[in-house]
Parts: structure tokens; C-alpha cells; sequence
């Protein structure tokens, strides 16, 4: 696997890393600092250093009125919104729209962080009252997923919690 200078980067379930793409259970992690070629190593053999900020990145499709926008991975140069990712990998938040293939997106620590916690969200709203509570209890905790699941998914149509 080769990843180029300056391009996106994601991590797969391992915690390796992997050119960012609209794969299933990749995580992004940030921007390539330098150049890696690991296409002879095995797993593990070479490091890369990623750097988090605001990049500019190819787009498709964009206007001014998507600044504020969650913006997803579709490859290792290019963001999209929501309805435009299949696996919906959060990249960012779009800071300026410069044209309507090209974003400068914050790709900062703390939003990349927060997109991390959707899944252990998702899994709260999975959550059942089983037969170790009271009716009363049952109930409450059933009103409190309900309501729970109403707010998941509207930020996740919001597109400020990946599915």
C-alpha cells in the first residue's frame, strides 16, 4: 500500500494506516505529512506522520451554503456531503467553499474525535429494559431510548453523526 504526501488518511480496524476511501470501517485521521510505499512490507513495517488543521480538498458540487457542513470521505483527495458517501466516514466541517470542486475543510482533533463516539452513540440507542428492572423502571428506560433514537437520527440527518 502507498500513501502520497499530502493526501488523506484513514485508519482501518487494526489501527493501521490506509489511503482514505469511502470503505467501510476506515476512520479518518488526517493529512499525510509525507510519503510512505509499503507495497513489499509486511503490516506494521513503515510509520507515517498525519497532520490535523484546515485543508483544501477537491469537492464535488459545493456552494457557498455549505459552509458549516459535515463533509465525508470519497477518496484520498476529495470530500463530499452526506448524500454523496456511501459509508459516510466524517472528514471535517467545511470552513470556505472556493469553488464548487474545491473546500477548505477544519479536519481538527476535537470534531475528529467527536466523530469517533458516534458508534458508541448508535450502540445507547440499541439498548433494551430487560427483566432485571421494575415495569416502572422498564418504561422509563424505554421512554429514554425513544427519545433517544428521535435525536440520533436527526443529527444524523444533520450529517453531524455518521450512521
Amino acid at each position: 500500500m502507498k500513501i502520497y504526501a499530502g493526501s488523506q488518511v484513514c485508519v482501518d480496524a487494526n489501527g493501521l494506516a490506509q489511503p482514505a476511501a469511502d470503505t467501510a470501517g476506515l476512520i479518518f485521521v488526517g493529512r499525510a505529512e509525507n510519503q510512505i510505499d509499503n507495497t513489499a512490507g509486511a503490516d506494521g513495517d513503515i510509520s507515517i506522520s498525519v497532520k490535523r488543521g484546515t485543508f483544501n480538498w477537491g469537492a464535488t458540487g459545493m456552494t457557498d451554503a455549505n459552509v458549516g457542513d459535515a463533509v465525508f470521505i470519497l477518496d484520498d483527495q476529495t470530500v463530499g456531503i452526506a448524500s454523496g458517501s456511501a459509508q459516510k466516514i466524517f472528514a471535517g466541517v467545511i470552513a470556505e467553499v472556493v469553488s464548487a470542486t474545491s473546500v477548505w475543510v477544519e479536519q481538527d482533533a476535537t470534531l475528529l474525535s467527536y466523530a469517533r463516539t458516534a458508534s458508541a452513540i448508535s450502540l445507547v440507542g440499541t439498548a433494551n429494559a430487560d427483566g432485571t428492572y421494575g415495569a416502572e423502571e422498564a418504561t422509563l428506560i424505554n421512554e429514554i431510548k425513544a427519545n433517544f433514537n428521535a435525536l440520533l437520527v436527526a443529527l444524523q440527518n444533520a450529517g453531524i453523526v455518521k450512521p
